[in-house]
């Protein structure tokens, strides 16, 4: 304390300021020697004002985060994807509607529809090879979150619109269970919904193209009526070795969506394997 005050006395005797910041005592100036700080207090930030612009750049930096995790999540309706984001990251929700698998050039894709529209993602050979490798597959009827980059091509009708993705972690799949349905209880009214139906497989008709299955369709009744149940060869391609295709007699349980042909309702299955065709043994 007594140093303290000869030192105040001194500094007073040779004419010396406090620098306000780290308190040494010098000559008068602009600037603190020492550290540097300004010594007019119309030149410095008041400690007010600085915490004022500390929140405010704390507030723009949560901002920035939030606006960030809003773009990386944010679901965009698929009627709002047009020519002009070729190339850009979007998120889409939806159920698949339907599935196509070219053999040719390894190529999976899924048609996904939410309430304003339709669109395809796929995917190339490693695609195609990894879904097949997934415990659970991504099917007809189920509901999809998918994470992708818009692709824009010139088709023969005009620009086609898809979203392309690289690896099965570019969608999360939501699994839907399936309604228990009496047949007569199916129509037109109930498309994209996913149903379970049991009954006997009365008839049979497989349209080939050269040696190669082009489609199944089965005729399924129960006590209440039939319907028809539609297989592409997509799912049987995707299905490979654990395709499952009925017989005439065979009892069957089937898990698919509803659609409807010529205006009357059918099944597609969400799958060609024994997850969604499954032979009931009596």
């Amino acid at each position: 304390m007594i140093d303290s005050i000869k030192e105040k006395n001194k500094a007073k005797k040779e004419n010396l300021i406090a620098c306000p910041s780290c308190g040494s005592y010098i000559e008068k100036a602009d600037a603190c020697y020492k550290c540097g700080a300004k010594i007019n207090p119309k030149d410095r930030i008041s400690l007010k004002k600085l915490n004022l612009s500390v929140l405010i750049i704390g507030l723009i930096g949560i901002s920035l985060l939030f606006y960030a995790f809003y773009e990386a999540n944010k679901i965009t309706p698929i009627n709002k994807i047009d020519e002009g984001m070729n190339g850009k990251s979007v998120q889409i929700s939806g159920i698949i509607i339907d599935i196509d698998y070219d053999s040719s050039y390894q190529k999976t894709s899924f048609t996904v529809n939410d309430s304003t529209g339709s669109i395809d993602f796929y995917g190339w050979s490693d695609f195609s090879s990894a879904l097949q490798e997934e415990p659970i597959f991504p099917g007809i009827g189920d509901n999809v979150i998918v994470q992708g980059t818009v692709d824009v091509y010139d088709g023969y009708y005009g620009a086609v619109i898809q979203i392309e993705v690289t690896s099965t972690k570019s969608y999360e799949l939501q699994y839907n269970a399936p309604i228990e349905s009496d047949v007569n209880q199916i129509g037109v009214n109930n498309l994209t919904t996913k149903v379970s139906i049991e009954g006997q497989v009365i008839d049979k008709y497989i349209k080939y193209s050269g040696s190669s299955i082009n489609f199944v369709i089965l005729t399924v009744s129960d006590i209440t009526g039939d319907i028809e149940v539609f297989i592409s060869d997509s799912l049987l391609n995707l299905a490979g070795e654990q395709a499952i295709i009925p017989d005439i007699t065979d009892n069957v349980q089937i898990i698919g969506m509803v659609d409807e042909y010529d205006g009357d309702p059918q099944i597609i299955p969400t799958n060609a394997t024994n997850n969604a065709i499954t032979i009931i043994e009596v």
